[in-house]
């Protein structure tokens, strides 16, 4: 009951949502259509009332100067007497427009003059010398800018006519020539007044506003076309302009912003109250349709929370309402496929929980082949396991027969895919099982005798199989790392016990080398030549020790960095060779050595082929008795000479020929009394890689080995 109240509290207030934002929605793009609409309205009408207010009072100017033209023709006037004041006089009182018509002289003195509001005398009016210059046969119109604002009009006097004998001045003020003109009903809710050229309200129908001589950004109204919005006293104003072609003004038409646009606010008013009503209409609709709708959901509902919250078994009853019914149904049938897949997964935690820790390829087979006859409901299962391509069944379930068995995983292998076949007897399948790189490393066969193997049970049968392929992977993967901890133990192993040599080869000769220098120091005098030379031999002896290991810590450290390089040229071997034994002279000494070498050239670097044949002079020496001879030998295939070093050493089994070039190892037979670091050997095979040729050693237990370097023959 309160999942569908609340269910239902949503779907009403989703629906009042949506109605209030079509609702603003509709309001603005109304009142944003309307108030263009209007606004081209209030554009057109004003401009065009604006155009003809200015041809209006352009006329009644044309009026005030065809007036004054008929006055210059009056016989006084026309002669420039000063009697004309009487006549001009006589034009105020009977027209009404003027407020004072003064007539010049062509010198621009005053003749005669007259006033409507003032007494005026010739006296009183100044010389207008500038009056002739500016008119020709045209009348003048001019605004004075003084306050009030007043109209000046000159027209020529021509006596006879097309000869300008004077000119006849007229002033009348702007208020009262234009502000007839500029008045309209109070029904329009517009205000009409006239600017100057800077923008000064020159004629206003309110007077205050003229004494104010407020000023409107006349450019910006321009640049408007035609309809302006300015703020003034406070609120927005919408102008048109029209300009004055007979002076230099503009006739505005001014209307408030508000007062423009209330009929719309009216108009939104009323659709406002419209909207609500079809709004409350809706929800209630909503309400009563809801209430209908969702009353039957209420158990599904709560169904669908406890199939969250993983319950098993739940049902709901199947409502024969239409929509309902089916949706009751269609629940029911997911949440009998939910148990069973909730199964299937429980299954499959299970298997990869135990397959991960299975330690031998047998055990994961047999959990393999125990999962999938629980859940499948196989009849018999059977893992196989792909060996160099030829399976062998490592687990069974059910009596199976090994020939089928392994004739199906054999084809399931080879096509790599999943395999389904049936006899007389049932229905079976056949899955592969493959390793992290893609491998077919097995495959998984079941048979059933009552029904085929479905879709979903190919599914969870491959996914079986997937467990399997990854705890085989896991074995592989432990065996490699097991295997790589070995290795990585014994080099950690041959690591330190290199610095343990090291330490004790380096301590060797340095301490004979400051015994024996200390005992020349203080016997000197003592000692005669022999003994002196004696001492200087062993400490020379010694050093030259010392310097053999740090040069081969030193190479040995150039080939770890991968930085060692060989300068090939062409290379006397007999030349090298003797150079050897010359300097190997105090490791030989007593011992024979037979040189069989050749008038043979080789491509190789000398100084790296000089050390690699001095350690394999002096690893001879070490592993063979004393006086035991040493054979070096070279033999010439045609393409590549063979350089070879024979001792009648110890020997070495065939692990340890296979071991003889590794870095820090060092053959342990209890018969050898050789010491060092177990690098001479590996920085052979070193040195002549650089220089393109390859190591070997033939040798056999207590009968001597032969060391040997090849190399390239310099043609």
């Amino acid at each position: 009951m309160t999942t569908r109240s609340g269910l239902l509290l949503r779907l009403v207030a989703a629906t009042i949502l949506a109605g209030a934002i079509a609702a603003v929605l509709g309001t603005v793009v109304l009142r944003a259509t309307a108030r263009d609409a209007l606004r081209d309205d209030i554009r057109e009408r004003n401009a065009a009332s604006a155009v003809e207010v200015a041809a209006r009072l352009d006329g009644r100017i044309d009026a005030g100067v065809a007036t004054l033209q008929l006055v210059t023709s009056r016989q006084l006037v026309a002669a420039l007497d000063p009697a004309a004041d009487a006549e001009l006089r006589t034009v105020i009182a009977n027209t009404g427009d003027f407020d004072e018509l003064v007539l010049y002289d062509p010198a621009g003195d005053p003749v005669a003059a007259a006033a409507s509001r003032f007494v005026t005398s010739i006296a009183d009016e100044p010389s207008r010398p500038d009056l002739f210059p500016a008119i020709t046969t045209r009348p003048v119109v001019e605004l004075d800018p003084g306050v009030p604002p007043t109209l000046v009009i000159v027209v020529p006097v021509e006596n006879p006519p097309g000869t300008i004998a004077g000119a006849l001045l007229a002033r009348l003020p702007l208020e009262v020539a234009m502000a007839p003109a500029l008045r309209v009903d109070a029904g329009l809710a517009t205000t009409r007044f006239m600017v100057a050229a800077d923008g000064r309200v020159i004629v206003h129908p309110e007077r205050d506003r003229v004494l104010r001589e407020e000023r409107l950004p006349i450019e910006e109204i321009r640049a408007a076309s035609e309809l302006a919005r300015v703020d003034i006293d406070g609120r927005p104003h919408l102008l048109s302009i029209a300009p004055m072609e007979s002076l230099g003004a503009a006739v505005v038409i001014d209307q408030v912003e508000a007062i423009a646009f209330a009929p719309i606010s009216d108009r939104l008013r009323e659709l406002t109250v419209i909207l609500l009503l079809v709004m409350s209409a809706t929800v209630l609709a909503v309400i009563a349709v809801g209430t209908w709708l969702l009353g039957p959901l209420g158990p599904l509902t709560q169904a669908v929370r406890r199939l969250g919250l993983q319950e098993r078994g739940v049902r709901v009853e199947e409502e024969s309402r239409g929509e309902v019914h089916l949706l009751a149904t269609e629940f029911n049938r997911l949440a009998e496929t939910l148990d069973r897949r909730q199964d299937e997964l429980d299954e499959l935690h299970r298997l990869s929980v135990l397959v991960n820790t299975r330690t031998t390829r047998e055990e994961v087979a047999a959990e393999v082949v125990a999962g999938s006859a629980r859940l499948l409901e196989v009849d018999q299962a059977a893992f196989c396991s792909a060996v160099h391509d030829a399976p062998e069944i490592l687990a069974v379930h059910g009596k199976v027969s090994e020939g089928r068995a392994l004739e199906l995983a054999t084809t399931a292998i080879r096509i790599g895919r999943v395999h389904l076949d049936q006899d007389g007897e049932g229905f079976d399948a056949a899955v592969p099982v493959r390793s992290g790189d893609g491998g077919n490393v097995g495959a998984l066969v079941m048979r059933r005798s009552t029904e085929p193997f479905g879709v979903d049970e190919l599914a969870v049968a491959e996914a079986y199989a997937g467990f399997a392929g990854v705890a085989l992977d896991n074995l592989a993967r432990l065996a490699l790392e097991q295997e790589l901890g070995a290795e990585l133990a014994e080099a950690v192993e041959q690591r330190r016990s290199l610095m343990r040599t090291v330490s004790h080869e380096l301590r060797t000769p340095l301490t004979c080398i400051d015994g024996f220098s200390s005992t020349l120091l203080d016997q000197w005098d003592a000692y005669g030549d022999a003994q002196r030379q004696d001492l200087v031999t062993k400490i020379r002896h010694h050093t030259n020790d010392l310097e053999q290991l740090v040069n081969r810590l030193l190479d040995f450290a150039v080939t770890e960095r991968g930085t060692m390089t060989a300068d090939l040229q062409p290379v006397v071997l007999a030349e090298v060779i003797a150079a050897v034994l010359d300097g190997a002279q105090p490791l030989l000494e007593g011992r024979p050595v037979t040189v069989e070498v050749p008038d043979l050239i080789v491509r190789a670097d000398p100084v790296l082929l000089q050390r690699a044949l001095l350690n394999l002079v002096s690893n001879a020496v070490k592993y063979s008795a004393i006086g035991a001879p040493v054979v070096l030998r070279a033999v010439d295939d045609g393409r590549r000479i063979r350089l070879e070093v024979i001792d009648e050493g110890v020997g070495l089994t065939a692990d340890e020929s296979r071991r003889a070039f590794q870095p820090f190892w060092r053959a342990g037979h209890p018969s050898t009394r050789a010491r060092g670091a177990g690098l001479g050997l590996a920085l052979v095979s070193e040195y002549a890689q650089a220089m393109g040729g390859a190591t070997g050693v033939v040798s056999e237990p207590g009968h001597g080995s032969t060391f040997f370097i090849t190399l390239e023959r310099d043609r």
